[in-house]
């Protein structure tokens, strides 16, 4: 997609009555949180697979920021 492609975009979604901007917000939220969602499932996965779990990433955290 163009620069200016991008622009147009964002100049029609500026002229977008109010509901209309609360819909398109309210979906690209929702967008966003799916795919949040299914990167952390993969990330719990691979970190499964590594043998890591929240005991280890609470150590890992504790060493970083207490030197612990």
């Amino acid at each position: 997609m163009s620069q200016a492609t991008v622009h147009e975009i964002l100049e029609r979604i500026s002229q977008l009555p109010a509901k209309d901007r609360a819909l398109l917000d309210a979906l690209l939220a929702e967008r966003e949180e799916e795919e949040w969602q299914r990167e952390a499932a993969k990330a719990r996965k691979r970190a499964q697979r590594a043998g890591i779990d929240q005991e280890a990433i609470d150590q890992a955290v504790l060493a970083e920021r207490y030197g612990e």
